[in-house]
């Protein structure tokens, strides 16, 4: 097992195949429904592998203590001069403040035994370029961040306070 997990230490992240789950019924109730980001969240792309081009975007809420060398606002790390941290993975693409709205626009699933949840979103407004061609996830936590509500089994997860408010018609 330790070889196992030795021998692909080297080759990237680990990527486990995610399911679109956008047309299941469980998800109906989230998928359409827009939220507005209750704090300010960092965007980043991440690569599956070194090298390649990032595949996706992703939020993370942004610390209360954040570190300033790492602040897509004061630093340029990446080559091309765009803003932001840049390590073999991810790249800061930059700042969504909060007000930020969103909608949900589809679902990737994986099953036991490492289940997760990822939902897909659109970010609205002067924001929604920032990720460029990459689609934006939402997963269900980040570290001890929880951004999903645990869902009653066959129910969806909901995004959830202090991080997100539902943003009614």
């Amino acid at each position: 097992m330790a070889l196992a997990l030795l021998a692909g230490a080297g080759t990237g992240c680990v990527q486990l195949k995610l399911d679109n789950a956008t047309g299941s019924a469980r998800y109906a109730p989230v998928v359409g429904k827009r939220y507005e980001l209750a704090q300010d969240f960092i965007l980043q792309s991440v690569r599956e592998e070194v090298g390649e081009a990032p595949r996706y975007a992703r939020i993370i809420a942004k610390p209360i203590v954040y570190i300033p060398q790492y602040d897509p606002r004061n630093r340029r790390y990446d080559p091309r001069g765009k803003p932001g941290y840049v390590t073999r993975f991810v790249t800061d693409l930059g700042f969504l403040p909060a007000g930020t709205r969103f909608s949900v626009v589809g679902v990737l699933t994986r099953g036991a035994p490492m289940t997760q949840v990822h939902y897909v979103i659109a970010i609205e407004g002067d924001q929604s370029q920032i990720a460029g061609h990459l689609p934006v996830r939402l997963s269900e936590q980040w570290g001890k961040d929880v951004y999903l509500a645990p869902a009653a089994a066959g129910e969806a997860p909901k995004p959830c306070a202090p991080f997100f408010g539902p943003v009614e018609k």
